[in-house]
């Protein structure tokens, strides 16, 4: 498996698991809330908080997170 391929994997599965974390708790939070508000509200959190995707100087992939400096996968 490529580097480009594997890095994309990663990205995608911790948008999904970000996702479905902030959707499940903000049901358990306000559970009147609409499905629609719902949805789009844990889509905003989790772009907020996934990790980016980025190039290095070498013009390879990286994951760089929100709370950290450093990559977090290289």
């Amino acid at each position: 498996m490529s580097h480009k391929v594997k890095i994309f994997l990663i990205y995608f599965v911790s948008f999904i698991v970000i996702f479905t974390i902030v959707r499940y708790l903000i049901g358990l939070i306000i559970p009147q809330m609409e499905h629609l508000y719902l949805m789009i509200t844990a889509a905003i959190i989790t772009v907020v908080l996934s990790p980016r995707l980025d190039k290095d100087q070498n013009g390879r992939y990286v994951l760089k997170s929100v709370f950290r400096k450093e990559p977090l996968i290289k």
